[in-house]
Formats: C-alpha cells, structure tokens, sequence
C-alpha cells in the first residue's frame, strides 16, 4: 500500500476538520459561559427580587409591631390613669411607662452581656424558630415638642368644636385626616374665632435656636453668622405663599414656589439657603404634622427657651432639673404646674404676657406625649427597605374600642348597611343580634402621614 505525501488533499482534509472542531468546541465555550453568565444573572435578579419582597413585608411587619406597642402604651396609660388604680401608678418609677414605646426594637433580639446561658440559648432558640430572614430596627420617638410650620397658613384660632385639617396646629383638636389637603386651607382653618398670630413665635422660636447654636459652634458660628430667624421665616414663605418678598438668607435665590403646605419637612431642601448643618437644626424643633401641643414633660432646654426667651439659660435649667431630677424631680401633672415652675424665673414678671402670646399662635402644652414618630429600616439580603410615619393616640378612643356600650346605650353606632345589618336587626345572612366581624373598630391611632422607601 502506498504511502500518500505530504501536502497531498487527504492530508489537507484532515487538518481542516481539526481546525472546524477545535472552532466548534470554542463556540460551545463561549456560548456555555455566556448562557451561565445569563442564568447567574437571572438567578441574582431573582433573589433580590425576592429578598426585596421579604423586606417590603418584613418593614411592614415591624410597623404593625409598633403600632401595637402604642396600644399597649395607651391601655396601660388608661388603667393608670383610673383613679382606683392610683397606688399602682405611683409605685411605678418615674418614665417606666413611657419605656413601652420609647426602647428601640431590634431584630435578631441581642443577648445581654448580663443574660444566663439558659437565658442566652432561649433567645437563639427563638431566633432560630422564628419565621424572620433579614434585620430590622424600629424606633418610635415623640414629636409633641416641635411647632408644626402649617400653622402658618391659619388664620383664626380653631373652636372647639370647629373642623381641623392636617395644617392644624401643635394643640389642635380632632382627628387630622391620613393625607394633608393639596391646596391651601382658604382663609385658614375655616373656623371662626379669635386671630392667631403664629409667625412672631415660629420666628422667635428659629431666632433662639440659631443663637444658641452659635454660642455652643463656633464653627457653626462662622459658617451661619449672616442667619436670622426673620430670613428663614420669609425663604419659608416664600415657598408656600404667592407675592411674598424675596429672603435675605444668604444663599437664597428666586425660585418657582410650591404655593401648597408641607407634605414632609425634607421639603426644606427645596429652599435655597437652608443648607443641611441649617436643616438639621430646624428638624430638632419643626414638624409639618399635626400635634396635640407641646408636651412639658419631655421638651428640652433649646427649645423652652425658644418659646419663652425671657427666661435666662440657668433658669431654664432649673425648671427641667426640677422635672428631671433622679431624686427630688417629678413630671409636671398640670399645666398649672408647669406654669408655677416657670413664674418661679425671671420670666414670672411677664407671665400673663406669654400665656396670651402662646395662646393667640394656638399653642398649649400638654403632660402625655400623644404624637408619635415611626421609624423602621428592615434588611434581607441585598435589599433594605425604609418606613415612616406620623401617628396621633387618642386614649378616649382605645378605651372606647376596648369597652364598647351596650346596644341600645347613648354611643352605639347605629346599624350600618356596609357592614351587613339590615334595619330590622339581622345581619345579611339573616341571624340577629350578630355584628359583622369586618366592622371596623377604634383603636386610637390616627395615622397621619407614612411613606415608604
């Protein structure tokens, strides 16, 4: 048999089949690891999309907790507050109560260092048995000690019985609606009454917390030295009213107006020249929610003075020694209290004065902390998930809820069609004396205003 030659075609044939599977085996290569590439970024988008999902449940989770966690605040405040229970009430420490709201929640729960290791195995335990993936931290802090900057648009004080809107003022009455109107309260609040006269406060109030601040930072100081609270006021209505006057706050320039009241207070960011160092000490002491006043129990020593600056700095230090005090202090139980410890200062020559002053801005103080702020970050895997939300407790109506009259009693709410009852006293599937499970309870949370992130 003859050998073929080299170069001959049979040779030549088999190194192009070489050539074509050495090709083909590169394809397949690279089609596998793109198709690979393809499926770990299908399997990525998945899992965060899931685990995005988790936290969008797991936020939502930590918010039902907290609201829970008020109403028990507000049952254990109402069984207090009875007078049959006084003993019990003065037995407890000074501030245990309000710890039912004001500990922050974490989960996983953290183990004390000083925790048993039964005590420490119980916890794991449980975290492990639980159904939660991911974190989360919820907060509830007090907002009854800042001045709601929609005030500005009320003209008249509300009367007691008066309707009240979500630019109601701290001290307002009645429950606000879940959402703040999108249009300007005509006229104010549209009930008649005596003038209010909130911007001189709201200024005063801005003045003094700038003041302060530059007397404790110097640097501050020298970055906000050319800041008065008469400029931030004007930028501030500037934004939300038609033909007001250019702000002289530096940094201020014209800009189209939002002609509206607050949704949020990070609408300050909005106005040029309230910078962030600025905002954040306007957040310490500024709200766009309605308030039931100022709470006397927990308002600190910036923002006393702000609103009484005729008391000196070391009187009003007194003042919150007295409530505070680990020993002698108590809280104020009245606002006659409140206003005994303030005409022990300075500020007692002209006590007549201020009340009227405080008075005609619609702001009253107040001993129980009745507005709340809710804050809740949750996290799953890669995805982190943010809530808040405003709330106002209304105690009369928990206990209400939870101590229904009888039927036929003044208070029972009549036979509602939406809910099942017919007028001769059965429900839709025709058995008496039953109350549909869907009817709607009070539970004494007012949600004002919530978003989530």
């Amino acid at each position: 048999m003859m050998r073929q030659k080299p170069g001959t075609k049979a040779e030549s044939q088999r190194g192009i089949a070489l050539f074509m599977v050495m090709g083909s085996v590169a394809l397949l290569a690279v089609l596998i690891a793109e198709l690979n590439y393809s499926v770990q970024i299908s399997s990525r988008m998945s899992y965060n999309s899931l685990d995005n999902l988790k936290a969008y449940y797991l936020v939502k989770s930590a918010f039902k907790f907290s609201q829970v966690r008020l109403r028990a605040y507000m049952q254990i405040k109402n069984f207090t507050d009875d007078p049959a229970n006084k003993m019990i009430k003065d037995a407890l420490p000074k501030g245990t109560l309000d710890k039912v709201w004001s500990m922050p929640m974490l989960f996983p729960l953290p183990i004390p260092k000083e925790a048993t290791m039964g005590e420490g195995d119980a916890i794991k335990d449980f975290i492990k048995e639980s159904s939660f993936d991911g974190t989360y931290t919820a907060s509830i802090t007090g907002e009854s000690t800042k001045l709601n900057l929609n005030n500005l648009f009320m003209k008249t004080l509300p009367t007691p019985d008066g309707p009240s809107g979500s630019s109601s003022s701290s001290g307002g009455s009645g429950t606000p609606p879940v959402t703040p109107p999108t249009t300007p309260p005509p006229g104010g609040s549209g009930a008649s009454g005596a003038e209010m006269v909130f911007r001189p406060v709201l200024v005063s109030a801005i003045s003094n917390l700038i003041e302060q601040k530059k007397n404790d930072d110097r640097e501050f100081s020298d970055v906000f030295r050319n800041v008065q609270g008469e400029d931030v006021v004007t930028a501030i209505e500037y934004y939300l009213f038609p033909d007001k006057p250019v702000s002289n706050l530096p940094g201020f320039k014209v800009f189209k107006p939002k002609l509206a009241p607050f949704y949020s207070l990070t609408e300050l960011h909005m106005i040029p020249g309230i910078e962030d160092e600025l905002y954040s000490l306007l957040e310490s002491a500024l709200t766009v929610y309605t308030t039931a006043g100022i709470n006397m129990n927990t308002i600190n020593k910036r923002a006393l003075i702000s609103l009484i600056p005729e008391m000196t700095e070391p009187e009003a230090e007194d003042v919150l020694r007295k409530r505070d005090d680990p020993d002698v202090g108590q809280p104020f139980g009245s606002e006659d209290e409140f206003w005994q410890a303030i005409s022990a200062t300075s500020a007692g020559k002209s006590i007549d004065a201020i009340k009227k002053r405080l008075t005609s801005a619609n702001i009253k103080f107040i001993t129980d902390e009745l507005a709340f702020k809710i804050s809740v970050l949750a996290n799953v895997g890669q995805s982190t998930r943010r809530l808040e939300a405003y709330v106002i407790l209304d105690p009369k109506a928990a206990k209400a809820g939870a101590n229904p009259p009888p039927p036929g009693q003044p208070g029972t709410p009549p036979p509602q069609g939406s809910s099942g009852h017919q007028p001769g006293g059965q429900n839709q599937s025709g058995q008496p004396g039953q109350q549909d499970a869907s009817a709607k309870k009070p539970t004494g949370i007012n949600l004002i205003y919530w978003r989530l992130l």
